[in-house]
């Protein structure tokens, strides 16, 4: 029984904990909006009301699940496969963080160019044939015939994780965009605090649900079959966000804010300012 308790500990703290955190961020972008005094009715609207912003919960759970899904597993499998020692195995996760790091900083530049769904598109397409190669998949049994090989594993893992920063980072400016259009202060405190709390929520999510699905598929069969499964999340994911791109090219509705009607708007606001104390004087 104390056994059990061992095992059982961990993973049950560990599922509270990220229950109690995707909770308490939820619950962060629910209240937050209407925290501040309301300059309009239309700045408390609720993100999740905005379609674009499901799309990008969905998308970052998603995101979340696979890289907690392998990342609980990857230690397992290397070390009954390979017989990988624990100091290589630290190295490798090592590796796989400082890949993480260094792509983050890089991928605020392809923001501030104006590339957004389209790096988060493209990873995505990438990441499937990534996650077969790295077990291998079953499903390429007629490739490598029962053959795996640790570098493999290594190699496309890795990319995956240099993959992750692209999928995650731009939809935080995302949201933002689709928040101001909806009527959302633009560059407000209050809606940057609503998108964090968002989004964060879902990687709350994704973080329960990744190593519970993951040690579920593995028991049941192994490893492979679970990178095989992280493989088929790409494609609802890359069909809804090109749904929902072209549905919004279709309607022509905005995906951010239109810099020229913000200048138009300001101008005019600066017009009535002259002409009220024009009336004034």
């Amino acid at each position: 029984m104390q056994g059990v308790g061992y095992m059982a500990g961990p993973a049950l703290g560990s599922a509270l904990y990220m229950a109690l955190c995707f909770l308490l961020n939820l619950a962060q972008a629910l209240v937050l909006p209407s925290v501040e005094q309301e300059v309009n009715k239309q700045s408390s609207i609720n993100l999740l009301n905005i379609p674009g912003v499901i799309v990008l919960f969905f998308q970052v759970t998603i995101y979340k699940t696979i890289v907690e899904a392998t990342y609980s597993g990857a230690s397992n499998y290397l070390s009954f496969t390979f017989q990988t020692s624990p100091s290589t195995l630290g190295i490798v996760y090592s590796v796989w963080s400082a890949g993480y790091l260094l792509v983050c900083p890089l991928v605020p530049l392809l923001v501030n160019k104006g590339f957004i769904y389209s790096p988060i598109l493209i990873a995505w397409v990438i990441a499937a044939p990534l996650y077969m190669l790295a077990g291998p998949s079953p499903l390429l049994e007629f490739l490598f015939n029962g053959q795996k090989y640790f570098l493999l594993t290594v190699i496309t893992i890795t990319i995956s994780i240099f993959l992750a920063g692209i999928q995650l980072i731009p939809s935080f400016q995302a949201a933002i965009n689709l928040a101001a259009v909806n009527g959302h202060e633009k560059d407000s405190m209050q809606t940057y605090g609503a998108v964090t709390g968002t989004l964060n929520s879902a990687i709350a999510l994704g973080s329960l649900i990744g190593p519970v699905f993951g040690g579920a598929i593995t028991q049941v069969s192994d490893f492979t079959w679970t990178l095989t499964s992280l493989a088929g999340f790409s494609l609802p994911v890359v069909t809804v966000i090109s749904v929902y791109l072209l549905s919004m090219k279709l309607l022509k509705l905005p995906l951010k804010p239109i810099v020229g009607e913000d200048v138009k708007i300001e101008n005019g606001e600066k017009e009535k300012l002259l002409s009220e104390s024009t009336d004034e004087e």
